[in-house]
């Protein structure tokens, strides 16, 4: 599903009068957990709190403090925004996530913010943060986990568009994000939520347009404009149509650094690419940058070279360091190749 009809365009937030180059970092495990839906403002303020989180930081710091005026949009009254934050306030004491182990082996629900602090509250205009202490190893240290940008992420006026690019950012790398059904329902907190009346069951459809709709519009003028469509298939041996069992979401701007799970559908290509990174330990970001520009008759022959280097008498001594001078050289040499043919085609053309 792609709206074609879409003209708004999303301008970067303005935070105390300059552009916001933070990012949100946490760790997948947060980003995939469940969680509630709450209102668009509390889910940024808690952004804005984990933004400040620096990532060279060993322990939260006692309490992260912004002024009202960090989030009033323009021309909002101040007085009526007291309303607002005073919801919000409620839903940040009650967010939690529900955190499970990538084996379901073992799971916890974590609040957010730790309550029990005195200096957590509002005074005066003053939003005072305190997080809860359990939460470090989530946005700490981390080793494994999903980041993005909050300029982007406070122009969204809608949950399920800060839900999905949470998600999306995790899969920049791949350009694509695959989902089960059932999965995608937890994850927008629509469990039990868009069912036909007359059969209590789920209609899918209309969930999926509920939860993407906005998002698609939202999201388009931002590292993560996406398109996405309904996977389908049946159980064997049932009859009537396919139903919805997961969705693909398909990145527009990606930039690769993981090789795609398509390029090794054909065992031979398999093979090569693990002979390339695995024994000759080419780095996986160079394979993806240059592969194409070389070709696969290009890699085959280097490849072979390679092996029988490794059987002559000077066999290559460092794999990691002489095997990706010499990638990114041949590739960087058919880049400009390729360059050189395709000005001389043009220049061909214009003279016919």
């Amino acid at each position: 599903m792609e709206n074609k009809n879409n003209t708004q365009v999303a301008l970067p937030f303005d935070f105390k009068g300059k552009d916001i180059d933070l990012y949100v970092r946490q760790h997948y495990q947060v980003t995939f957990a469940r969680q509630k839906k709450v209102s668009v403002l509390a889910k940024k303020v808690m952004a804005g709190v984990i933004s400040k989180i620096d990532i060279k930081d060993k322990t939260f710091k006692n309490y992260y403090q912004f002024h009202i005026t960090d989030f009033i949009q323009e021309g909002q009254d101040e007085r009526s925004f007291y309303k607002e934050i005073k919801k919000a306030f409620k839903e940040l004491a009650d967010m939690s996530a529900f955190i499970e182990d990538y084996d379901r082996s073992k799971f916890a629900v974590r609040h957010f913010l730790n309550t029990s602090d005195v200096r957590c509250g509002y005074d005066n205009g003053t939003i005072t943060i305190v997080l809860n202490p359990l939460l470090a190893p989530y946005f700490l240290s981390l080793a494994h986990y999903t980041n993005y940008q909050l300029k982007w992420y406070m122009t969204f006026s809608s949950w399920y568009s800060m839900r999905i690019y949470e998600l999306l950012s995790a899969y920049k790398d791949t350009g694509y994000y695959e989902v089960d059904i059932d999965k995608f329902r937890s994850l927008m907190d629509c469990d039990g939520k868009y069912k036909t009346k007359s059969t209590g069951k789920y209609n899918d459809t209309l969930m999926i347009l509920k939860t993407t709709e906005e998002a698609l519009i939202e999201l388009e003028s931002t590292d993560c404009a996406f398109t996405v469509e309904p996977i389908k298939d049946k159980p064997k041996g049932a009859k009537g149509r396919k139903s919805i069992i997961g969705l693909k979401f398909v990145l527009k701007k990606t930039k690769l650094t993981h090789v795609p799970e398509d390029w090794r559908k054909l065992p031979e290509h398999a093979k090569l690419l693990d002979t390339l990174m695995v024994k000759y330990q080419v780095s996986e970001i160079n394979v993806v940058r240059y592969s194409k520009a070389i070709g696969l008759t290009a890699i085959r022959d280097l490849v072979k070279s390679w092996n029988e280097k490794q059987l002559s008498k000077k066999p290559i001594a460092n794999p990691l360091f002489y095997c990706n001078k010499v990638f990114v050289s041949m590739g960087k040499d058919s880049f400009e190749n390729k360059e050189i043919l395709k000005k001389q085609l043009q220049k061909e053309a214009i003279g016919n």
